[in-house]
């Protein structure tokens, strides 16, 4: 899995819908970020860099984890998301969680410079 479609090729159902509407996200609004298919060399999941910042995606056995390379950011979905599972610099959401795109987008933006 050497891109970031690589890896969505490689996912199936609601978790490929749910990441592929984060890729779409960046996408869309930071065509000029560097974008990987990596964060180390043990771990290959979605990573998007502007600068020093970034968000990186990975889906897990029975949830999506997104890391946000900026402190704060994951306050933004835990205000409004109280079950979400959040740490300093990620937010786990189950598949039977809701999906806050919206919270999930903000905390994007905030991240990589669109506060």
């Amino acid at each position: 899995m050497n891109t970031v479609d690589d890896y969505l090729e490689s996912l199936r159902g609601i978790r490929k819908e749910r990441i592929k509407e984060v890729v779409d996200h960046i996408r869309e609004n930071y065509p000029y970020c560097e974008e990987s298919c990596s964060l180390s060399p043990k771990w290959k999941y979605p990573t998007f860099k502007v600068g020093e910042a970034y968000v990186a995606i990975a889906s897990m056995k029975n949830y999506i984890s997104i890391h946000f390379g900026r402190y704060g950011a994951t306050k933004i979905i835990a205000e409004r998301n109280p079950k979400i599972k959040t740490k300093v610099g990620c937010a786990n959401i189950k598949d039977k969680d809701e999906w806050p795109i919206e919270d999930i987008e903000k905390a994007i933006n905030y991240t990589l410079g669109r506060e």
